[in-house]
């Protein structure tokens, strides 16, 4: 199995958010304060730094700053992608409206409103390094087909999926979707959302031990709302 990459998202201020490091809190302040320090001395125009250890990958999204330090063994595997994929992650729990509040308060903690999450995050940056998803835009997912002779399980699939005004409707199995509606034709379910949506319910314990209303953002279908 590869190694992980170090990665560290934080607010444009410095403070962290989300990290793959096993460090104590002070620690983590203090890399993420050099990170966008480094950041800010270039104006946020920084890309990348290659190192004879490491290639040092930069994402500026203000509000947030995502930092991506890959070792040899991973060279080659797409990085913009993994920072593209933490991003809506974090949109998902958040929507662009939560994040923006880094923007009138900086020093706020977001950390608060994606307790929970680390977990559903760490997932990610294992998946990138050992599927094929993760490493490229617009890959279909995996369809779960229902065997004929069970009709009862088809008709009750079906009721589920006859609700007045739905606009989406899925149902998954593991990393595969069973069922599938588009309740109005001209908006579609994107296909990085089923992606999230699925990797979502694989990691977050409370989805597959209880059943709750959780209210959750499509970040490519409208990353204003839930």
């Amino acid at each position: 199995m590869l190694s992980l990459p170090e990665v560290h998202i934080l607010s444009g201020a410095g403070k962290p958010i989300f990290s793959t490091k096993d460090d104590d809190d002070c620690s983590n302040v203090s890399t993420a304060g050099l990170i966008q320090g480094i950041s800010s001395f270039a104006d946020d125009a920084l890309r990348q730094i290659t190192t004879p250890t490491h290639v040092l990958t930069f994402l500026p999204c203000p509000p947030l700053l995502f930092f991506c330090a890959t070792p040899p063994s991973l060279r080659g595997l797409n990085v913009g992608r993994l920072l593209h994929l933490l991003k809506h992650h974090l949109l998902v729990f958040l929507t662009q409206n939560g994040v923006s509040l880094m923007e009138s308060n900086p020093n706020y903690d977001l950390r608060n409103l994606l307790y929970g999450t680390h977990g559903v995050l760490m997932a990610v940056v294992s998946a990138w390094t050992s599927q094929v998803w993760p490493q490229l835009d617009g890959i279909g997912v995996r369809l779960i087909p229902i065997p004929p002779s069970t009709t009862t399980t088809r008709r009750h699939i079906q009721s589920c999926m006859d609700v007045p005004g739905l606009v989406f409707g899925l149902i998954s199995h593991a990393d595969g979707v069973v069922a599938y509606k588009q309740g109005l034709p001209d908006h579609p379910l994107p296909i990085e959302d089923v992606h999230v949506l699925l990797h979502i319910l694989q990691h977050m314990p409370s989805f597959r031990t209880s059943e709750s209303w959780t209210p959750l953002c499509l970040p490519t279908f409208n990353r204003g709302g839930f």
